[in-house]
C-alpha cells in the first residue's frame, strides 16, 4: 500500500478503534454467559485505506480471531444429616442435598446422582429449585437409586430432600452415604473437587423396652398344664403397646417344657405321675 506515514497511522487507528468498539460491545452485553453467544465466536478487524490512497494487496488489510465457546459453571454439592443420629429403630431418616453454581454459565443437565443404603426402606425424594431460573426434571421420586436432572442458574442453588426409614431390627448401622454431580458433555468445572459430599454413618438405636413383673390370679399347675395371659399387656416399647411380632421373646431360666408364643402366652406343660416333671412332682405358673 503506498501511503504517506500519516495515512498508514490514521489506517491503523481506524482498525484499533473498530477492535476496540467491537470488544466493549461484547462486554457490555449481560448477561456474559457463553451459551448467550454464537459458537464458534468470530472477532475480525478490518484495516480501511483513505480515499486517495492505493492498496496493491488488499487482502491482507482484515483478520479474524475465532474461537471456540465452552461452557464453564462452577458446582459444588452439599449433603447434611437433617434428622437426629443415632436413630430410633424404625425411625424417620432425612438428609439435605444441594447444588449450587457460581458461573459464569448456566449449569444444564447436571445429573444428582445419589445411591441411598438398601438398610433405609420407603425412600423418597423431592427437587426444589431456588428461584424459577433453575428447574428439576422431577420434582419427586421414589426409591433408593437417586438419578435426577437438573439445570442450576448462576448464583443459585436446587435442593433435594431425601427421606427414608431407619431399620426396625438392631444392632444396625445406616453406612455413609454420597452424593455426587455428573455434568454433561459440553460442560466443564474449573474446581471439580466439590462435586460430591459424604454424610457418615448414622448409628440405630434400640428401641425402649419397659417391662413390668406379671402377677396371675389364677395358678396353673403342671399336674394340668394351661396357658397364660400374655405376658405383654403391661409392658411398653418405645412408649407405645409392644407388639410381640416385631420383637424376639424368650424365656430365661424356665423350667423344661415351658415354652413361650410371639403372643405373649406362656405354655405350662403337662406332668403325669408316670413323668417326672421339672422342679419336683409338680410345677405351678403365677
Amino acid at each position: 500500500m503506498a501511503a504517506t506515514g500519516t495515512h498508514r497511522r490514521a489506517g491503523m487507528a481506524s482498525a484499533s478503534i473498530a477492535y476496540a468498539v467491537s470488544l466493549l460491545s461484547l462486554l457490555l452485553s449481560p448477561p456474559l454467559l457463553a451459551q448467550s453467544y454464537p459458537n464458534p465466536l468470530n472477532n475480525t478487524a478490518t484495516v480501511t485505506a483513505p480515499t486517495d490512497v492505493a492498496d496493491p494487496t488488499p487482502g491482507n488489510n482484515s483478520a479474524t480471531d475465532t474461537n471456540a465457546l465452552a461452557l464453564q459453571a462452577q458446582l459444588s454439592v452439599t449433603k447434611s444429616l437433617l434428622s437426629a443420629t443415632p436413630v430410633a429403630a424404625g425411625g424417620a431418616v432425612q438428609y439435605r442435598i444441594q447444588v449450587s453454581n457460581a458461573g459464569p454459565s448456566v449449569a444444564s443437565a447436571v445429573a444428582v446422582v445419589d445411591s441411598v443404603s438398601p438398610l433405609l426402606a420407603n425412600v423418597s425424594w423431592t427437587c426444589q429449585p431456588g428461584t424459577g431460573a433453575s428447574a428439576c426434571a422431577q420434582a419427586s421420586g421414589t426409591g433408593n437409586a437417586i438419578n435426577v436432572q437438573v439445570n442450576v442458574a448462576v448464583g443459585d442453588s436446587v435442593v433435594l430432600l431425601v427421606n427414608g426409614t431407619a431399620p426396625t431390627s438392631t444392632p444396625a448401622t445406616v453406612p455413609a452415604n454420597s452424593v455426587s454431580l455428573v455434568l454433561p458433555t459440553g460442560t466443564t468445572d474449573p474446581t471439580p473437587g466439590d462435586n460430591s459430599a459424604t454424610t457418615p454413618a448414622v448409628p440405630v438405636q434400640a428401641n425402649a423396652l419397659i417391662a413390668n413383673n406379671d402377677t396371675f390370679a389364677t395358678a396353673i399347675s403342671s399336674a394340668t398344664g394351661g396357658n397364660t395371659p400374655t405376658v405383654l399387656a403391661n409392658d411398653t416399647l418405645n412408649g407405645a403397646p409392644v407388639n410381640g411380632a416385631t420383637l424376639i421373646i424368650a424365656l430365661q431360666n424356665a423350667p423344661a417344657g415351658f415354652t413361650i408364643n410371639s403372643a405373649g402366652v406362656i405354655t405350662v406343660p403337662y406332668c403325669s405321675r408316670l413323668t417326672r416333671c421339672p422342679n419336683g412332682p409338680s410345677s405351678t405358673a403365677r
